[in-house]
């Protein structure tokens, strides 16, 4: 048995006692929901994650040129990246690239 405790910056919290695998993914599977849906999870050893959209931007180029546009002119390229704080240090790794309405 092991304890783990989660919170999710929606108000979810939780001190688990986890006693196998399948109870461990589950708690996992709610906190990577959480992510993708826009909170902050906050891990038992203190980690705290959240993913953030930045705007893929060529500083080269003018005006609208300098974004990537899909087929249909309506939506820009955007990086996903997941964030990771661990006491004062925050790390940033690149999901994936999506392709979202212009904000």
């Amino acid at each position: 048995m092991k304890l783990f405790k989660i919170k999710i910056s929606d108000g979810y919290e939780a001190e688990l006692c986890i006693t196998d695998e399948v109870m461990l993914e589950t708690v996992i599977e709610k906190a990577e929901k959480a992510l993708k849906n826009g909170k902050t999870v906050t891990w038992h050893d203190g980690r705290i994650e959240w993913i953030e959209d930045e705007i893929v931007f060529d500083s080269t180029k003018d005006a609208s040129d300098a974004f990537t546009w899909d087929k249909s002119g309506n939506r820009v390229l955007y990086e996903r990246f997941l964030y990771t704080k661990i006491g004062d240090e925050v790390t940033k790794d690149l999901l994936r690239t999506v392709f979202k309405k212009w904000e």
